[in-house]
Formats: structure tokens, C-alpha cells, sequence
């Protein structure tokens, strides 16, 4: 109890006063706080009391305090104050204060870099700070993306490292920032530090392959930023990569061998990220053929180029002039085949491209020729031995001018007269099926052997005609002597049929199927001259055409001999019942066409045999 005494009198005070056991400070917690940042400090030691007058003493300077029991209290130290040593004293009534413990403020690190700043997700590396004045402090550690907190080794005043596990971070985080705290509380400061997490997966690569001779220019598109990637590796060797805004560009490297690699992006020297994807080298092609070497302006012409070192690849094609079509490559790499774009008519180089990035330059060059029509045959009809004329336009003289028949597609040659004219050669009869009615056909031009002439004209097969006899084989040279032509299989379309008397050609008649007459020419002199009967005014039963085709039937003559010159006959008259013999006299020309020739002449309307006993 407190009590008053004035004079003799005595005042009792209400409270009373205790006396407490002395203060005793024995740590201080942390006992090393940054100057930048409020911080509480945890003191602990013996007899702290719970009251309203416990306050905590900074060198001079009052400051707050918080009773947790009485072994500790936590003192409020405020920032900004002076970097070095501080005491720290703690007075349960404000004015007792315990001896003093040190504590020490310091201004957080100055970081200046990072190293590495950058790496992969799937990679754990070991984070250097630097920076200046750096202290080996306990409770000093590294705070990632202000989340996760990873140990500080000190190395010295300018160095500190910590390890970076990129794996703990979700998918989308490509930045982390990397800072110092110092029991849980930041104790760094300078331009902020970032480390980014790249991701070099390759979405799509193109082309997936290229020549072994390089430099091939080859495009990547990542699934991440591109702006990191300083490297493209083929296999074992590297090349700078060109960041785009969204891909990447790498001219590939030389290769001493065909076949696939790994490919790998790094962002320096050392960093390299292999990923999923693969480089083929392919071999470098060599041309020996192709064919054909022209085509119609339309396009679609299978052009087949022969060599060696072809491969199936993605890109895989032809260029014509500057058109690209795709390619496919036949027989073990030998052979590769590409249809012909339309193009206009003219010659263009043509280049061969394994991936449709490189282009090599095949030796010869692509004709596109103009737009072939066929408009007309002449003759309109014949049999297996005929020769045609075909009339159109847009006709070339090439090595590989040809006719095609359809139907049955039967191919035959093709001799070049003009741009509007061809003469084809009809398919034998070994060739087609056996031809007892008439029948229609198809006639196409080609110019390269191989597309044809969308337009047709038509052509009518007959069955092959053939004389068997002319009667009679003989006439004066005066002509007029009427031929009957016995055979079978004649006909008459548009009015053509012709008799040739020596290269003499006379109009025929077909009366029928099996006779034809005609009317003998005349001649000047006597002799035998050739017989020939053309059905279509092109075609002869026994002739020859420009190919040399053999005659079908064989070949008939027919004789011309002088006018005969009756002088007298004697008798000049005899019985109704005949059997008189008359002497014939006169000028008679034999020409021996046969042993047992017949003479004849006629009475009245009575055809009378004579036999030839001499010439007078």
C-alpha cells in the first residue's frame, strides 16, 4: 500500500504499487531487420508484465510494445531508420527500462542481374543473383513469383544463388519474378528480376525435309514466344534461328548423309531444348528422262520424270514455269509422276521440288501446245486397209503425232501435212474384231502420244470389198466397152465409187452388193493395163497406200486392142434353122489374152460365137 504523510497527518492512497522482479533481456528476434519496412521484433527475456505503461525503448526513442506473456513481447519498429546497430530496451511502467540488447538495420540488397534469365519448364537450374554488398544472412531466402519461397546460398558480397523448379508453376506462367526477403520479409530492391519460362515444343514444322546440300529454308511454328530462340540444331549441328512474329526461320545445314534427325532450339550456346520433332535429309535427285515433252493447254498430262533419288515427302512436286503441282514418286524412288497445270501454249522450264521449298531444274522443257480439234475425216468410211485424212486445226509436226480409235483405243501413226492436216494410218485387220457389218468409230488426234483431241470425228468400217472376176477383161481402144465388176462386199456412200482403166479413173455404178459396172476409157494404144475399183474415192481394192499396206485381193488387168474393120461376109444369108457357116473377112487385131480366145458378133439381136482362124 502508498500513503501520505504531511505533517503529523497521514494519507492512505487507493492502488497499491508492486514491486517487480528486475527485467531480464535475453534475444532479440530478428535480430537483423531491413530500414525499408515496418517490422516487429520479438524480445524475449523474464518478468514482462501485462500493463498499459509497457512500452519498448529504440535508442532514445519510445515505441510500442505488445505483451504475449511473460517471457516475451514484441516490439513495433518502425522503417526508415538509420542503417547500423540499435539498442532495444523493454520498461514495464515506461520509465524502468532492462539493460539494452543490439539489433541491426540494413538497407535491403541491391540485385542488379539474373542469370540464367531464362530457361525451360522441364528443366530445374540454379538461379545466380547478383548485386552489391550482399551479406550471408540467416533466414535470407529467395521468393519466387511472390508465392514460393526456395533457400539463398551466399557465395559472396556479389553473389547469391538459389534453385528454380520451373515445374511448380502452371502451365501458363512464363515469368516469375525472383526477389530477397529476410525472415519472410522483402530484403531486396533494384529494377525488378524476371525469369521467364519458354517453351521451344515445335507445333508444326515446314518443310519436314529438304537436300543434304542444305540450306533449305525451314519454318517453325512453337507453341510459345519465339523471341528467346537465338539457335535451330540439325542433329549435331547448329544454325542461327531468325525470330518472326509467330515462327521461326533456320536455313538447314549441310549433312554428309541422307536420313531424319532430332531437331533442337536453344537460346545460347550451352541451352538446348531437343524436341519431338524431326529434319529428313533427303538424297540428291538425278534426271535422265521425261516424258512427254508437251502437252495440251488444258493440262492434266501425266508427265513422268525418270531418275534416281526420289522420295516421298511432304511438298513433294513439279514446277511449270511458276506453277506448282504435286508429284508422286513410282518404282523405288526411279520414277516420279506429276499432272501439268493449264497453262498457256509456249515452252517452260520445268523444276523438280522434293519438299515444295527447294527446286531443282530439270534439263528439258515443257511444250504446252494450243487446243487440238478435229473436225472431219476424208474419206468418211473405208476398210482396215485405208489411209485417213484428218482435217482440224491446231496440228504440230512432233516425234509423237498419233491417232487413236475409239472405242477399242487402238493407236496408229500419224504423218503431218499442215496445222489443219494429218494423215492417220488405219489399225489392221489383226487388230480389230472381225468386221462383217458396218461400224462406227471414233478418230482422235495426239500430239504427244499420250492426251488426245477432246473432239472426235467419225469414221465408218466396211468390210473389206473384193473382186473375184471382170467380165469381159478386154476392149477396143476406143473405149465404151461396159466392165461388169463380180466380188462382194461393194457399196456406195456419197456417191464415190470409181473404175481406174491404166490410172484412168471412169464413174461406176454399184448395182449391187456383189456387181458394179463401169464404162472402159479410151486409149491410144493397145497393151494391159491395171484394173483398180475405188469405193470411196480414196481407197483401191488392189492398190497400195503411202504405208505400204499390201493389196487385199490380187491385182486384175485389163486388155485394149485395135478396132476390128469388117470388109465382107459370105454367105450373107441361110436358113432359119442355122448352123450356116459365113465367112467373116476383114481387118482383125488378136491380141492373145487368151489360147482359146472367142470372137463374137452379132445378127440382128443374136450374139454369134466365131473362132479366129487368122489375121487378114
Amino acid at each position: 500500500d502508498v500513503s501520505l504523510v504531511y505533517g503529523g497527518d497521514e494519507f492512505h492512497l487507493r492502488g497499491a504499487f508492486t514491486f517487480d522482479e528486475g527485467l531480464v533481456l535475453t534475444t532479440v528476434s530478428p535480430s537483423i531487420i531491413s530500414s525499408m519496412t515496418d517490422n516487429s521484433v520479438a524480445v524475449t527475456g523474464a518478468a514482462f508484465r501485462s500493463s498499459p505503461e509497457l512500452v519498448c525503448d529504440l535508442s532514445g526513442t519510445l515505441i510500442d510494445a505488445a505483451w504475449i506473456h511473460s517471457s516475451e513481447v514484441i516490439c513495433k519498429i518502425p522503417s526508415l531508420l538509420r542503417p547500423g546497430k540499435h539498442s532495444l530496451s523493454v520498461s514495464n511502467n515506461g520509465q524502468d527500462f532492462s539493460t539494452a540488447l543490439e539489433f541491426r538495420v540494413l538497407d535491403p540488397f541491391l540485385l542488379t542481374s539474373l542469370d540464367p534469365a531464362l530457361g525451360f519448364r522441364d528443366r530445374v537450374v540454379n538461379l545466380t543473383l547478383h548485386g552489391q554488398n550482399l551479406e550471408g544472412l540467416d533466414g535470407l531466402a529467395c521468393l519466387l513469383n511472390s508465392h514460393y519461397a526456395a533457400p539463398a546460398h551466399y557465395v559472396d558480397s556479389t553473389t547469391i544463388t538459389c534453385p528454380m523448379i520451373p515445374m511448380r508453376f502452371d502451365d501458363n506462367t512464363t515469368e516469375v519474378s525472383v526477389e530477397l526477403t529476410l525472415n519472410g520479409v522483402s530484403f531486396s530492391r533494384g529494377d525488378p528480376l524476371i525469369y521467364s519460362i519458354v517453351d521451344f515444343s515445335v507445333d508444326t514444322i515446314f518443310p519436314t525435309s529438304g537436300a543434304i546440300t542444305g540450306r533449305t529454308p525451314v519454318t517453325l511454328q512453337l507453341k510459345g514466344s519465339t523471341r528467346f530462340v537465338r539457335w535451330c540444331h540439325f542433329g549435331d549441328f547448329k544454325v542461327p534461328a531468325v525470330a518472326r512474329r509467330d515462327s521461326l526461320l533456320c536455313l538447314s545445314p549441310r549433312s554428309a548423309f541422307a536420313g531424319d534427325v532430332k531437331i533442337g532450339l536453344g537460346f545460347d550456346e550451352s541451352n538446348v531444348h531437343t524436341t519431338n520433332s524431326k529434319y529428313t535429309y533427303l538424297p540428291q535427285p538425278l534426271f535422265s528422262r521425261m516424258d512427254p515433252m508437251n502437252g495440251p493447254e488444258l493440262g492434266n498430262t501425266l508427265v513422268l520424270i525418270a531418275g534416281s533419288g526420289f522420295v516421298n515427302s511432304e511438298g513433294l512436286g513439279c514446277y511449270f514455269g511458276d506453277k506448282l503441282v504435286v508429284a508422286e514418286v513410282l518404282k523405288s524412288g526411279s520414277e516420279v509422276v506429276c499432272a501439268t497445270p493449264p497453262m498457256k501454249p509456249g515452252r517452260y522450264t520445268v523444276r523438280f521440288t522434293p519438299n515444295g521449298v527447294d527446286t531443282m531444274r530439270v534439263p528439258w522443257q515443257f511444250t504446252f501446245d494450243g487446243v487440238v480439234d478435229v473436225l472431219r475425216v476424208s474419206p468418211s468410211h473405208g476398210s482396215a486397209t485405208s489411209e485417213l485424212s484428218v482435217l482440224g486445226k491446231g496440228f504440230i509436226d512432233t516425234d509423237s503425232l498419233a491417232c487413236r480409235y475409239t472405242p477399242a483405243s487402238l493407236l496408229t501413226r500419224a504423218l503431218f501435212v499442215s496445222s489443219s492436216q494429218v494423215i492417220c494410218e488405219t489399225p489392221k485387220l489383226v487388230e480389230l474384231p472381225a468386221i462383217d457389218t458396218w461400224t462406227g468409230v471414233g478418230v482422235e488426234i495426239s500430239l504427244n502420244g499420250v492426251d488426245f483431241s477432246t473432239a472426235a470425228a467419225s469414221f465408218i468400217y466396211v468390210p473389206p470389198a473384193k473382186i473375184a472376176w471382170i467380165e469381159p477383161a478386154e476392149g477396143p481402144t476406143r473405149g465404151g466397152t461396159v466392165v461388169q465388176v463380180r466380188g462382194n462386199n461393194f457399196h456406195s456412200i456419197n456417191h464415190m465409187p470409181r473404175c481406174v482403166f491404166g490410172g484412168k479413173s471412169v464413174h461406176a455404178v454399184v448395182v449391187s452388193a456383189s456387181k458394179i459396172l463401169c464404162t472402159s476409157p479410151p486409149r491410144e494404144m493397145t497393151g494391159l493395163v491395171t484394173f483398180d475399183v475405188t469405193l470411196n474415192g480414196q481407197d483401191y481394192i488392189c492398190t497400195r497406200d503411202v504405208f505400204g499396206s499390201s493389196c487385199l485381193d490380187g491385182q486384175r488387168m485389163f486388155g485394149y486392142h485395135s478396132t476390128a474393120n469388117l470388109l465382107s461376109i459370105d454367105p450373107t444369108s441361110g436358113p432359119f434353122t442355122g448352123q450356116t457357116a459365113v465367112n467373116v473377112k476383114g481387118h482383125f487385131h488378136y491380141t492373145g489374152l487368151s489360147t482359146n480366145a472367142n470372137l463374137e458378133t452379132k445378127l440382128s439381136r443374136l450374139s454369134l460365137s466365131m473362132r479366129f482362124l487368122s489375121v487378114v
